[in-house]
């Protein structure tokens, strides 16, 4: 479900006819962002195993960007804001939870969210 909304966040933008698109394709990345970050959220309570663990960070950042797009897309310096604000909350949740794994995976996700916090800033 994520993925139809990053398609269709992708298609709104470049839409040529459609007024407000940018506001559209900011929602429809937010929703695939809300989608990622129940996966991860649900997932959570039930994971002691360490692939599970991964997967629940990969969620987490995968969130995160989506919240980038959203904030990169968005016309409303209120709204801006706010999804800029989200994008850096999932990323300290990713990096929260890549403290769980091991010491290799867990240098793999921090430079992964430390490239996409780079974005942020």
């Amino acid at each position: 479900m994520a993925g139809c909304y990053i398609r269709l966040g992708q298609h709104l933008r470049s839409s040529e006819f459609l007024e407000n698109k940018y506001h559209f394709a900011s929602v429809s990345f937010l929703n695939a962002g809300g989608t990622y970050a129940n996966l991860a959220l649900t997932l959570r309570e039930n994971s002691d195993d360490m692939d599970v663990k991964e997967i629940i960070t990969n969620f987490l950042v995968s969130s995160a960007q989506c919240y980038y797009w959203a904030f990169c897309n968005e016309p409303i310096a209120v709204k801006r804001a706010a999804k800029r604000n989200l994008a850096i909350d999932y990323l300290t949740y990713a990096r929260e939870n890549s403290n769980s794994l091991t010491q290799e995976r867990k240098l793999f996700w921090l430079s992964c969210i430390e490239r996409e916090r780079a974005k942020l800033l």
